[in-house]
């Protein structure tokens, strides 16, 4: 296996959890004089780009009752996302809806990536701070975030496709 300044940040990481593997299987009386990874190519100042999936979340919070949970959760996937998802905004990279049992209410958190504040605006527009609800998910809401939370992602290990 060819390691050096060429290889991906992800072929560094399954090389070394190849390493780790082999190390657990042999036992620890055979350790690698070197590791397979060196500091500098696991940088995260230099390498942490190729692992971010994008630049910015945006994250919202929706609350809903036991019993529409199912509904909404159906809406969500099947009808809105794919609506949005149709006509792609540039810079857009996806989206995971998150679902938590809180008491007698169901939260819904949302969390698009994208590669850009300007692509979150090609998305949701210059007031991008504002919720965008579809008009299929607004009725089975109880509350919701009114504003979307935006943030900048520094260093990240998921990729998608993951998980």
């Amino acid at each position: 296996m060819k390691t050096g300044s060429t290889s991906s940040p992800r072929a560094v990481f399954k090389a070394n959890m190849l390493a780790a593997i082999i190390l657990m299987s042999v036992g620890s009386s055979h350790l690698l004089a070197q590791p397979v990874a060196t500091q500098k190519e696991n940088s995260i100042k230099e390498d942490a780009n190729e692992f971010l999936p994008a630049s910015i979340c945006r994250i919202w919070h929706g609350w809903t009752s036991l019993q529409l949970a199912d509904e909404l959760e159906s809406v969500l996937t099947k009808i809105a996302i794919p609506g949005f998802e149709k006509n792609k905004p540039n810079g857009y990279r996806g989206i995971q809806v998150l679902r938590r049992t809180v008491g007698s209410e169901v939260e819904f958190t949302t969390i698009m990536w994208f590669d850009s504040i300007e692509a979150v605006k090609n998305f949701a527009g210059n007031d991008y701070e504002k919720s965008h609800i579809d008009d299929n998910v607004a009725p089975l809401l109880l509350r919701y975030d009114l504003t979307a939370t935006h943030i900048e992602v520094k260093y990240s290990t998921y990729q998608p496709g993951d998980f």
